[in-house]
């Protein structure tokens, strides 16, 4: 899988190369049969790498996407529960304290003390997240229990 060339450049930053393969990092892991495999792939490829923003704007906040399999079940299971999806851990971001999640249908959400969906496929919610980009972003509405279009700041 490749990105966009600024978000490419910052995995090779962050110490990825062409043919990288982590995938026995996962071999313990029982639930990761169960990903999509686009995101079985991406961990694969990706996983265990810190990867900083390329905003495209200045800011004194440097964020990060940390890319790993998770386990935040509490937290999971009241987003699965709230909008009836199964959810499957991919990492952190940071500072702003979100995990990272991708869908059967491949939507990738953050989820913290708010949910949102920051793309409609993994490829668009990786480089949404990495350029800061919150522009289609979807914000849930836990009183309507609906998405709703993000107002991003």
């Amino acid at each position: 899988m490749k990105f966009k060339n600024k978000v490419q450049e910052q995995f090779k930053k962050a110490g990825w190369y062409i043919d990288r393969n982590v995938s026995s990092k996962y071999l313990n892991v029982n639930t990761i049969s169960d990903f999509p495999e686009t995101a079985r792939e991406f961990l694969f490829e990706y996983g265990d790498l810190v990867i900083e923003d390329c905003k495209p704007y200045d800011s004194d906040v440097i964020n990060k996407l940390h890319i790993e399999e998770v386990s935040a079940e509490e937290i999971i299971n009241e987003a699965q529960y709230e909008f009836n999806k199964k959810l499957f851990p991919l990492g952190y971001f940071h500072p702003d304290h979100y995990s990272v999640y991708i869908d059967s249908d491949e939507k990738v959400y953050l989820i913290g003390d708010y949910y949102f969906i920051i793309g409609d496929s993994l490829k668009e919610g990786i480089e949404n997240i990495i350029e800061d980009n919150w522009n289609n972003s979807l914000e849930w509405d836990s009183i309507e229990k609906k998405w709703l279009k993000n107002k991003p700041n």
